[in-house]
């Protein structure tokens, strides 16, 4: 069995040196390539979300810059409730609530029935409502 040795920088400037198989290396860049493309989309959401946010101040030019802040805070506090629903439950929430499709215009893009589209954005919601009341 194949060993290699690898170095890592920790978060408090530590290197560690370890010696591990080949298959566990590979698997360990797998991991950080995971890990940094899951970082990326991350960015990318932020990104759009900003985007939303300068929109939305053009959208509402009456209100005042506490209002735009307040609105702004619950924007990042819907944003990281988002995040902790299941990529189908948060697909399902954008297409409806974002998007404007009906339950039953959902589940045929996903070809599912529109009651379990309906379930899962109600179970969504209630979470939602959960994350941002704590």
């Amino acid at each position: 069995m194949e060993t290699v040795k690898i170095e890592y920088t920790l978060a408090d400037g530590i290197t560690v040196c370890v010696t591990v198989t080949v298959e566990v290396r590979d698997l360990l860049e797998q991991t950080d390539r995971q890990m940094r493309s899951q970082k990326r989309q991350k960015r990318r959401r932020i990104s759009a979300y900003i985007d939303g946010i300068s929109e939305l101040a053009a959208v509402f030019p009456q209100e005042s810059m506490g209002e735009v802040v307040e609105r702004i805070a619950r924007t990042q506090q819907l944003y990281v409730a988002m995040e902790t629903l299941t990529e189908i439950q948060r697909r399902r929430v954008y297409l409806h609530f974002f998007r404007g499709l009906s339950y039953r215009k959902s589940a045929g893009l996903e070809g599912v029935n529109n009651k379990s589209v309906a379930e899962s954005v109600n179970q969504a919601v209630k979470k939602l409502r959960k994350e941002i009341e704590v």
